[in-house]
């Protein structure tokens, strides 16, 4: 588990069913944001947008306009880093564009790159992980229409309140930060890079004192079946 905000829950379970253990390692992503960092900050501030693949939640095809009024008007460098899975090539054409026309932006795509996080002072965003990811970094973040909005975040209904918004988290409100390091430290307290470490650790613990003094599992015959249906297995070889 990562820290406060699963590990209470999956300790209950573990008392209650008996049949599993339960180890607080921390995230292993985490260690790339708290590793430390050579990654050379602009004086101009960087705004990096990030929008989630879920045509529900993302801001991507609602923001493009303003986005680039922005980009246009303001003293900042953008950069466009979007979800993996937003793969809608009119939407990802227009960032594009619009990287191609102006100078202080850069388009990466639906692509992950932490050294694009590391030089970012502010994200721009909607309701996607990594979110979180990037407060991490200590930095602030604006979202638009974000689905679970908190105090830990600055959160706008309208594509104009957009450029306001970035303007006050590149201030980096003294009360804004303290709900982002509460927060963060809420869902991820480890912050010595070891947590990939310590699934390792977990592992080996557990292959070294086997099932001993836990109960014996479930069966769950009928979620075997259609797991071996599902993936082409023999449906009773081995089952028992």
């Amino acid at each position: 588990t990562q820290g406060p905000s699963s590990t209470p829950m999956f300790k209950e379970l573990e008392s209650k069913y008996g049949f599993f253990r339960v180890y607080e390692t921390g995230w292993p992503k985490a260690d790339l944001y708290f590793a430390e960092s050579s990654s050379a900050r602009t004086v101009r501030p960087t705004v990096l947008y990030s929008s989630t693949f879920t045509k529900a939640l993302t801001s991507a095809p609602i923001l493009v306009e303003e986005v680039e009024q922005l980009v246009a008007t303001r003293k900042w460098n953008w950069i466009f880093m979007f979800h993996p899975k937003l793969s809608d090539p009119e939407v990802l054409g227009r960032y594009r564009q619009i990287a191609d026309k102006y100078s202080n932006a850069s388009f990466l795509g639906n692509t992950f790159d932490a050294g694009a996080m590391n030089q970012s002072d502010v994200m721009l965003c909607d309701s996607s992980s990594i979110i979180l990811e990037f407060m991490f970094l200590d930095r602030p973040v604006v979202t638009f229409r974000n689905s679970h909005p908190g105090p830990y975040l600055i959160d706008v209904q309208r594509p104009e309140e957009v450029g306001p918004a970035l303007e006050r988290a590149l201030t980096r409100p003294e009360e804004l930060m303290r709900e982002i390091r509460a927060y963060t430290m809420r869902h991820e307290p480890h912050r010595d890079g070891r947590c990939s470490a310590r699934v390792l650790d977990a592992v080996n613990d557990f292959l070294a004192r086997g099932r001993a003094g836990l109960k014996r599992r479930p069966l769950n015959l009928v979620r075997r079946i259609k797991l071996r249906r599902r993936m082409g297995y023999p449906l009773l070889k081995g089952l028992f």
